[in-house]
């Protein structure tokens, strides 16, 4: 057997929860029906079940350890309605090197609990809000220019979710969120990242300011989308400039 198969043997009794189980009932057993042999089959069988329990014990809890910082919104939700992450430790046994892919995944998961009634049904906004807040986290801010047509500023990104989280943001109690279709904007700053909320219309005016249409075209279209008028439109960009989230006109 190669080192990298021994590895491999290793990684599964120490961190999958079936093998493990599997080991500690018969050792020998097991290892042998994974096609474990000969001395590499007396290496591991002499391991001691309570050890490697100990050991993958210790490894979740570093692992819940760095999803609490990368993902703190989502974790304490699903900490306080199951206790710990080990549904999800035990559907992704094995941690992804880059904190990024971790929560990602861990996004992706949350949303496919959520369709199986497991989890909060507002869990997955809150791991999207999380994933969106790191991956702008670890972006460089980038400084505003003014622009002759409407545009985002840099660093702004867009959020559809399923529930309005803003007032369980606000209060860090996620029984505040209300359900129904939201949007939220997140913007890169030299120092943090903000979150707003966003109206119908605040939202048509972010995604129609790509750079490409007069402000007189773009407030009529944005207007329009949101079923109000250009005058409202105007001011509601107005707002938008001075916090931030669209560049100032020339």
């Amino acid at each position: 057997m190669t080192l990298q198969r021994i590895q491999e043997e290793l990684a599964a009794i120490l961190m999958e929860p079936a093998a493990r189980k599997a080991f500690a009932q018969d050792p020998r057993g097991s290892l042998k029906a994974r096609g474990v042999k000969g001395r590499d089959l007396d290496l591991l069988a002499g391991l001691v079940a309570d050890d490697l329990a100990y050991f993958a014990e210790r490894r979740n809890i570093d692992r819940l350890q760095a999803l609490r910082a990368d993902a703190p919104r989502s974790t304490a939700l699903l900490e306080a309605a199951h206790g710990r992450l080990n549904a999800y430790f035990r559907a992704f046994p094995y941690s992804l090197e880059d904190p990024l892919d971790e929560t990602n995944r861990f996004a992706r998961w949350c949303m496919g609990a959520a369709a199986e009634g497991t989890v909060p049904p507002v869990l997955p906004d809150l791991a999207a809000f999380d994933a969106a807040v790191l991956r702008l986290v670890r972006s460089k801010a980038k400084a505003t220019k003014a622009s002759d047509r409407p545009r985002r500023a840099p660093g702004v990104r867009i959020l559809r979710l399923g529930h309005a989280i803003g007032p369980a943001l606000r209060s860090g109690d996620a029984a505040q969120a209300k359900p129904g279709p939201a949007s939220i904007a997140l913007h890169r700053t030299e120092d943090d990242v903000r979150w707003y909320g966003l109206t119908p219309l605040d939202e048509a005016l972010l995604r129609t300011a790509d750079g490409t249409r007069t402000p007189t075209a773009w407030l009529k279209m944005a207007a329009t989308s949101a079923g109000t008028t250009v005058a409202k439109a105007r001011k509601a960009a107005r707002e938008l400039v001075d916090d931030g989230l669209l560049a100032p006109p020339t």
